[in-house]
């Protein structure tokens, strides 16, 4: 895989671990060496620790394919990924749960078309997107997304391994619908790598709905 987008770029046979229910993994790396685990079915208990040592070259696979396109993202709705490309074609996105009034929404309290989305406590929406800010200027992340009345969740901001911004919004904190934010980018200018927005849900077992309307880095 690439680690970068999820696509397959080879694929090989493994002859000796046939099942018509095959349990494999996890991988283990040990220096140069791959190890994995094998079972049969999910009622067997028992698993074989396997070596997987390369046997010649793997068979490539056509980077154009268009079932490998944006893997990590396979298990998001069809209309919210249509639509995700549509808004923000800068963006890819990563996560989403499915549910009523996502995707392209023509009018939502008072906004016209906005893309939704749903957010919950174990799965968030996550936005990625690669960029690399120049030195100097102020280079900020312009944010505007609504929710409903009554929903409590938190919008969190990346680039790595640093936290830019972190804030929890409720009807108390952001009485506005639509809520405006601009994120400074100024303590990673000159840098190049990932941002990544998150959106989750703060209560357990349930979910938001959100409608993002802007999502675009400023300089």
């Amino acid at each position: 895989l690439d680690a970068a987008t999820g696509n397959s770029v080879a694929t090989t046979i493994l002859p000796n671990l046939n099942d018509p229910d095959p349990r494999l993994g996890p991988l283990v790396q040990y220096k140069d060496r791959l190890w994995t685990f094998f079972g049969k079915g999910q009622h067997e208990p028992a698993r074989d620790l396997v070596e997987l040592v390369p046997a010649g070259e793997a068979e490539k696979l056509l980077a154009s394919l268009p079932t490998l396109d944006h893997l990590w993202s396979r298990t998001i709705p069809a209309n919210q990924q249509t639509a995700a490309r549509k808004f923000f074609p800068d963006w890819q996105l990563i996560a989403s749960s499915p549910g009523d009034r996502t995707g392209l929404m023509s009018e939502v309290h008072g906004e016209k078309d906005v893309l939704g989305l749903r957010a919950t406590a174990q799965s968030p929406v996550v936005f990625a997107r690669q960029i690399s800010l120049p030195t100097g200027g102020k280079p900020r992340l312009r944010i505007r997304v609504g929710n409903d009345p009554g929903q409590n969740w938190k919008l969190a901001a990346t680039f790595g391994d640093k936290q830019l911004h972190a804030v929890d919004i409720t009807d108390a904190t952001h009485p506005d619908r639509y809520k405006q934010l601009e994120i400074d980018l100024s303590p990673v200018a000159g840098q190049s790598g990932n941002l990544i927005v998150q959106a989750q849900f703060v209560s357990t077992g349930d979910a938001t709905a959100l409608f993002w309307k802007a999502l675009e880095i400023l300089f």
